[in-house]
């Protein structure tokens, strides 16, 4: 779940924060990626910040003008709602990916819920 993609990132920063921000700005001067994948590598091994590599299923829709949004989330959850992994949603006309795309989805879909638009559920 997001939730806890989160608590690792932010665990992840806690601990290893400070070496991967040097780490970066090594491979920006010189080019060498190494000790970032050490980095990484160390981060992944460490029980107290990695919980697990996270599973994610994708969703990828229609553009967001050229679909019934609500039809599509409808969708979109009965082919989902089983699943434990991270839903993602990338959209055809977009380029766009990520935790802000996805966000954006249920954003929008939030506000279909409630707007008072025929077709809507306006609650």
């Amino acid at each position: 779940s997001h939730a806890v993609l989160w608590l690792q990132r932010r665990c992840v920063e806690a601990r290893f924060g400070e070496q991967l921000r040097l780490a970066r700005e090594r491979v920006a001067r010189t080019g060498n990626d190494a000790e970032l994948w050490e980095l990484h590598e160390q981060a992944a091994a460490d029980e107290s910040v990695f919980v697990g590599a996270g599973r994610s299923e994708m969703a990828r829709l229609p553009g967001r003008g050229s679909c019934n949004l609500l039809e599509t989330a409808e969708r979109v959850i009965q082919l989902t709602y089983n699943s434990r992994a991270l839903l993602e949603v990338v959209f055809d006309d977009e380029t766009g990916f990520g935790d802000g795309v996805t966000q954006s989805f249920y954003t929008d879909v939030a506000a279909e819920l409630c707007s008072d638009s025929e077709g809507s559920l306006g609650l």
